[in-house]
């Protein structure tokens, strides 16, 4: 395997396969590698014995990657700072418009994504966001200026059911959906770029489709009177028409 920070990702993937890690964080230098796991779990599961046979994850890593790339490599475990809101009446479907439009964001850059989105979930999102930072600051002591949103993701919460009376005794049955969010912070890799000129991106933040309803194109425009007269005017024979009923006219006129 080659010594590179994609390279080296995806062997980290392929082993942890199965377990809560939202990104990993790997630095290579020509005499080592360190990688960061970053997993809204306690760092203890990682570090502790699974079974009597099985050492700790991270010691297990640390050995298969040292043999596959031959260099010396620590491994660290970082509880992600995060922020989860659940029972929000507001179905996953319309979430998750909005959430997408925020993932791997900085969170200046959110906010202000956020700030004009019209969409009904922006509002909560928004609110869950910054308690996401809010718990970055004071539980983890990061700097807020050098945050983005690492993930993201919105799950189907309780549904509740009601019926609306119709004729002949029938009653039709109402699904109101609700939803959990959940927002997990990391050290940003990049700087923040959007800041308040967030509009433009916004916009692009669409409604949720009417279930079952087919994608329809454009349609198209009927030509104006004067289009279609100006058209009948440069078609070949025009010129020709118009002359004979001119001298139709004129024997009229002269009869």
């Amino acid at each position: 395997m080659e010594a590179t920070v994609a390279g080296i990702r995806g062997f980290v993937r392929r082993q942890i396969k199965g377990e809560r890690v939202w990104r990993i964080g790997v630095s290579v230098t020509p005499q080592s590698a360190r990688v960061t796991l970053l997993t809204p779990d306690k760092p203890y599961r990682f570090l502790e014995e699974r079974d009597k046979d099985r050492p700790p994850i991270v010691e297990e890593l640390e050995r298969k990657l040292e043999s596959a790339i031959g260099r010396d490599v620590v491994v660290g475990v970082v509880q992600s700072p995060m922020a989860i809101a659940r029972h929000i009446r507001i179905s996953p479907r319309k979430v998750r418009h909005v959430v997408d439009a925020i993932r791997g964001k900085h969170v200046q850059d959110a906010l202000a994504i956020l700030q004009f989105v019209p969409n009904a979930a922006a509002k909560t999102v928004t609110k869950l966001l910054k308690s996401a930072i809010a718990n970055a600051e004071n539980n983890h002591r990061m700097d807020s200026e050098s945050l983005e949103v690492i993930h993201v993701h919105v799950d189907e919460g309780t549904t509740l059911k009601r019926v609306s009376p119709r004729a002949m005794g029938r009653a039709y049955r109402i699904v109101k959906r609700t939803s959990h969010i959940t927002v997990g912070l990391g050290e940003a890799e990049k700087p923040a770029r959007v800041g308040r000129g967030g509009r433009g991106i916004a916009r692009t933040v669409g409604k949720a489709p009417r279930r079952g309803a087919r994608a329809e194109g454009a349609r198209p425009q009927r030509p104006a009177r004067e289009a279609t007269a100006a058209r009948a005017a440069e078609a070949p024979g025009a010129e020709e028409t118009k002359a004979s009923g001119e001298q139709q006219e004129e024997r009229g006129g002269g009869e």
